[in-house]
């Protein structure tokens, strides 16, 4: 059994423990570790644009979907991720 296998998806993965937030994006993990950051001061950062492209990967597109009100809600939550716009 991989050992990783629950990390595999966790770009956007956030917890919250007492009202402090936790990420467990890589990025996140890595940068908090490597700073020796405490509960409360780590950086949420990449968490939370993945989470937002997350939501936005889910409800996008979909036949019953307005894409603006999506946008607008993710980037209203303080999660904004905007695709980026294809290359002509």
């Amino acid at each position: 059994m991989d050992k990783w296998a629950p990390f595999k998806a966790s770009e956007w993965v956030l917890l919250d423990v007492d009202g402090q937030v936790i990420s467990f994006n890589p990025i996140d993990v890595i940068n908090n570790y490597h700073c020796q950051l405490p509960l409360g001061k780590q950086q949420t950062t990449y968490g939370k644009r993945g989470l937002g492209f997350e939501i936005t990967r889910r409800y996008k597109n979909h036949p019953r979907t307005y894409n603006p009100a999506v946008e607008r809600v993710v980037c209203q939550g303080g999660i904004c991720w905007i695709e980026p716009k294809p290359k002509k």
